[in-house]
């Protein structure tokens, strides 16, 4: 399985997005996004910054120490003075280390704030069918842990900050950027830590995730940006049974692991009801004009006062469309025995 991707073509549109709303919350006329496209020079700047952060391997069990310190070392490359480029973390976790950087603007309004978290979530080699720590190019995309998730937005973020500092930009406030540690291992040391420990440096009026949303492809050609309004979110649950030990010999009616399996049965066959609110309504409204046949109908149907239960059900037959749909519920971890030879007398699964 090859994991997350992002365009190698067209990978320069959130620099332009991120220009083109700098622009428009500061009031410089829109003109200034349209010359956002990056020079060759800049391209391959942005290649590089790529490569460095994908082979920098920020799970859990590293940190983001280093790669903090290199995105720090290159926006001083970019004139940005030491005491606007602040590398920080927990006392007692050095290795969670985070980035917090400012672009000076005329005060006349209050900072914008974008975050970006630089860790990542585990890679085993076996599952994938690249080295996920090294930046690979294939057919106009790049692959590795987190080029899309989110190491490709953070080099976005920076290429656009370091322009807009080289090139004198001075929005009417301040721009803040965070890169964060933590955010895929639990979150307290990375935004959540520096709202604690200095509140001062991210005091915002406005914060922007480019974690969220994403842009959809279709034979190579971006045909939408998403913007979220918010997040799902969610409660991990144990399911914990428990059955008489023994040896395999003599095998026991009381099975922990049947009684689990049967639960995780009956789960994986449930189905949580279907819920619309606004957001949901004008995404497939909006998502239909790029559909064609029953699909369109039905996105259209289910985006009106009066929502089609019919046709939201023939549209949860996509996971994608069924998550934006109703609540879901899935088993991600199980443990069960401790031997081949003997039975089980405890089985748990993690449910979120």
């Amino acid at each position: 399985m090859i994991s997350p991707r992002f365009n190698a073509v067209r990978g320069c549109l959130p620099v332009l997005v991120l220009v083109a709303l700098a622009a428009s919350i500061t009031g410089t006329p829109s003109s200034a996004a349209a010359s956002a496209v990056p020079t060759p020079a800049e391209r391959t700047l942005a290649r590089e910054v790529l490569r460095s952060l994908i082979e920098i391997d920020t799970t859990a069990a590293h940190g983001t120490q280093v790669a903090a310190q290199t995105l720090a070392d290159h926006l001083a490359k970019a004139g940005f003075a030491a005491n606007d480029v602040r590398v920080l973390a927990p006392p007692d976790q050095p290795t969670r280390a985070n980035v917090v950087a400012r672009l000076h603007g005329s005060g006349h309004a209050k900072p914008l704030l974008i975050i970006g978290h630089v860790d990542v979530v585990e890679a085993p080699r076996g599952s994938w069918s690249v080295d996920p720590f090294k930046l690979t190019e294939k057919d106009g995309f790049f692959y590795g842990r987190g080029v899309l998730d989110m190491k490709g937005e953070d080099t976005a973020v920076l290429m656009a900050l370091m322009r807009m500092k080289r090139e004198g930009f001075k929005p009417d406030r301040d721009i803040v950027v965070a890169f964060t540690a933590d955010e895929e291992a639990g979150t307290a040391d990375g935004v959540q830590w520096l709202l604690q420990a200095h509140p001062e440096l991210m005091r915002a009026d406005l914060a922007i995730n480019p974690d969220e949303g994403a842009a959809g492809l279709r034979a190579g050609q971006r045909i939408y940006y998403g913007v979220q309004t918010s997040t799902k979110r969610y409660i991990t649950y144990r399911l914990e049974t428990h059955g008489k030990s023994g040896h395999t010999a003599i095998p026991q009616p009381d099975n922990a692991i049947y009684k689990l399996a049967a639960g995780l049965t009956r789960l994986g066959a449930f189905q949580f009801p279907i819920e619309l609110d606004d957001t949901t309504r004008a995404y497939f409204a909006r998502t239909a004009s790029m559909e064609s046949g029953q699909s369109r109908a039905d996105m259209i149907a289910v985006s009106g006062a009066q929502p089609d239960v019919l046709a939201a059900e023939r549209l949860t037959a996509n996971p994608e469309r069924n998550a934006n749909l109703r609540t879901t519920c899935v088993a991600t971890l199980l443990k069960a025995g401790t031997v081949e030879n003997a039975l089980a007398d405890n089985a748990q699964a993690i449910i979120q």
